[in-house]
């Protein structure tokens, strides 16, 4: 008895513990947007699940070609970048795919909508202050100046390399009128910047600096 009870108490111990499998949930959706030909265009998609999805981009129901379209790898998920955008060639739905095995696909639509010149609605963004190439001690601060005027006021966003700067780091923050301010500037802070505007009019990004 005392053996039979020692072999399975070490049988319970090295019996692998079960993983749980969650199928793929949407966290951060793609939204509509509306740009100018000639600028640039960013969507993010980012997911969870377990195992990780897949994330993946198709315009009109067909994979993006990455010849045309940058797809960015980031954490839990992917961002779109059209650069530059094309009037009559970028006007489409797309979707964000996302799939790991597990249950069914989920996606998410949405739309760009890419003006002409001649079709910018007033009060659509206007950049007054663009993001300009600076150096900076280490630890010391810096400043990115970005400002845009618009109807209604512009919401002013981030990007770095391509990808959003996550706010919630407290070193960052936005200063008024929406110019970028790095706290205790760090190697990881180097990278090149652009500064996002939009409004119910439409969406315009700086020139990357």
């Amino acid at each position: 008895m005392l053996y039979l009870l020692i072999s399975l108490l070490l049988l319970k111990i090295v019996t692998p513990v079960q993983l749980f499998e969650d199928p793929p949930s949407i966290v951060i959706y793609p939204r509509d947007q509306t740009v100018v030909t000639g600028g640039v265009a960013t969507f993010v998609c980012t997911a969870v699940g377990n195992p990780k999805p897949q994330i993946e981009w198709r315009k009109n129901g067909k994979r993006v070609s990455t010849n045309r379209y940058t797809v960015i790898e980031m954490p839990q998920g992917s961002a779109l970048r059209i650069d530059p955008v094309r009037a009559g060639k970028d006007n489409a739905t797309y979707e964000c795919l996302a799939e790991n095995g597990v249950g069914e696909p989920v996606r998410a639509l949405f739309a760009l909508t890419v003006l002409e010149e001649n079709q910018v609605p007033p009060g659509f963004p206007k950049f007054k202050l663009q993001p300009t190439t600076q150096g900076v001690e280490r630890n010391r601060s810096a400043l990115v100046q970005c400002k845009a005027e618009g109807d209604p006021e512009p919401k002013i966003s981030w990007l770095r390399n391509e990808i959003p700067i996550d706010m919630i780091n407290p070193r960052y923050s936005l200063a008024p009128g929406g110019s970028l301010q790095i706290l205790e500037a760090q190697e990881e802070d180097q990278g090149n910047y652009e500064c996002i505007a939009e409004n119910s009019m439409g969406t315009a990004i700086s020139p990357m600096a």
